[in-house]
Formats: C-alpha cells, sequence, structure tokens
C-alpha cells in the first residue's frame, strides 16, 4: 500500500513517453485504460506513486 500518489500533467505527454519510458523501464511503467493512458513512476524503496496523465 502507498501512502500517497500525485498526478501530473507534461507539456507534450507523447514525447515525454517516446523519450522515457523504455529508458527508465526500472521505475517507469505503463498503464493503459480505455479512455486514456498513464505513467507511473515508482521506486520499492518507497511507499509513493506519481503519475504523467495522457489527457
Amino acid at each position: 500500500m502507498q501512502v500517497g500518489c500525485g498526478d501530473f500533467k507534461v507539456k507534450n505527454y507523447k514525447k515525454f513517453k517516446n523519450e522515457n519510458l523504455t529508458k527508465h523501464t526500472e521505475n517507469l511503467r505503463l498503464i493503459e485504460r480505455s479512455e486514456y493512458e498513464m505513467i507511473e513512476f515508482f521506486d520499492p524503496g518507497f511507499d509513493v506513486l506519481a503519475y504523467i496523465l495522457s489527457n
């Protein structure tokens, strides 16, 4: 369980995804939903998550 999480937007989601998702697989993962997707930031050593939303 996490004690907290944050949702963030970036100026250009597609560019952020293309530049970072495959480079940082140890701390980023793609979560796909029917209406949108998000990139989850995680670290096993911390109980906090952050998300970059696609829209």
